[in-house]
């Protein structure tokens, strides 16, 4: 028979053993409820993976009516921390679904200080007005740094139907594209442009800085305009305020009755560029003309188009100078840019 003291030792072991078993119980019921809420969580994360993988795919084929209504499944923020590939995508639509921006055209995937990376999507909010457009065209308005690396920069700009249209740009500084819209009765409200550069570069990479962004160019203004309301007969893109040319300009002539023959520019050309040098004209990325410049001083460089590039109404070329100088490199002054030509006139040739 058990003692007084025995009865004690045997209520002080079921109580352990009852601890333990609550314990256990307790162990089993939080792996329990922590499977219950990762399978439920797994089941709300496999839809949201779904959602934003088809918003993405619809987004990028240009489709934004379809990608919102994927993207509006996503019922998990927590998606882009699974998968952070979608972050930069999660913002973007986030801006979409909700910003509420109705100007004219909105600039997708830019930072606050404008730069974009490698692409960037422009949303068109209202494109009616410019469906009356004899000839409209795409304006682009941007700033590149001085960075060797980055030039020559092609922009390409892809429409909904995947149609495209290039750009060059050579040279560091303001730049101003214009690019025809051939097919505006097609294109409604909501469609997006893609524009995408073939070249960026990182400031951290650089020495430049913290900034660690992949980073092209800034993008400051663009608009959709009526070419055939231009009042002069040609523009000059990429023409320093003083005049100065650096490595290329872009010219656009307005060809309307189809007699411009090309023209002619009077420039000064620097005595500490080294001559002769090569003046080469090109449209659409193809030479058409090289013209030999084999003197200082006073010069005149008279550019004869084709036949067959004269047949547009606006014809569109780059003129590049081969060799530059730079002011501060060579100890004359301050001045940071690499300069051609000092250009005095340009004149149309008929």
């Amino acid at each position: 028979m058990l003692g007084k003291k025995g009865f004690k030792m045997l209520e002080k072991k079921g109580k352990r053993v009852g601890r333990k078993i609550i314990w256990l119980i307790a162990t089993i019921c939080f792996f329990v409820l922590v499977f219950i809420i990762g399978k439920f969580n797994s089941g709300k994360n496999d839809e949201s993976l779904h959602s934003i993988s088809e918003a993405k795919k619809y987004f990028e084929d240009g489709d934004l009516a379809k990608a919102k209504e994927n993207f509006v499944k996503v019922n998990r923020k927590g998606i882009i921390d699974y998968y952070p590939e979608y972050k930069e995508f999660y913002s973007i639509m986030k801006k979409v679904v909700s910003d509420g921006n109705n100007s004219p055209i909105e600039i997708l995937g830019s930072y606050n200080d404008k730069f974009i990376e490698d692409k960037a999507y422009l949303i068109l909010n209202s494109v009616e007005e410019s469906k009356s457009f004899k000839k409209p065209f795409l304006k682009i308005k941007g700033w590149v740094p001085k960075i060797d690396t980055l030039f020559p920069m092609t922009i390409k700009l892809e429409f909904k139907d995947k149609s495209f249209t290039t750009a060059t740009i050579y040279q560091d500084g303001f730049f101003e594209v214009d690019v025809p819209i051939n097919d505006i009765q097609n294109i409604q409200n909501g469609d997006m442009i893609k524009v995408q550069t073939d070249r960026y570069y990182s400031p951290k990479m650089l020495n430049m800085g913290d900034d660690s962004r992949n980073l092209s160019v800034q993008l400051n203004e663009v608009k959709i305009f009526d070419y055939a309301n231009e009042q002069k007969n040609f523009v000059v893109k990429g023409l320093y305020n003083d005049n100065w040319m650096g490595k290329n300009i872009d010219i656009d002539i307005r060809n309307s009755d189809e007699k411009t023959k090309g023209l002619k520019i009077s420039a000064d050309i620097p005595q500490q560029i080294k001559v002769p040098f090569n003046v080469v004209i090109r449209s659409s990325s193809e030479i058409v003309q090289v013209i030999k410049v084999d003197k200082v001083g006073e010069s005149q460089i008279d550019i004869i188009l084709p036949e067959d590039l004269l047949k547009s109404e606006i014809v569109q070329f780059s003129v590049t100078a081969e060799r530059t100088y730079n002011p501060k490199e060579l100890g004359i002054n301050k001045d940071e840019r690499d300069l051609s030509l000092n250009i005095k006139k340009i004149d149309l040739i008929y």
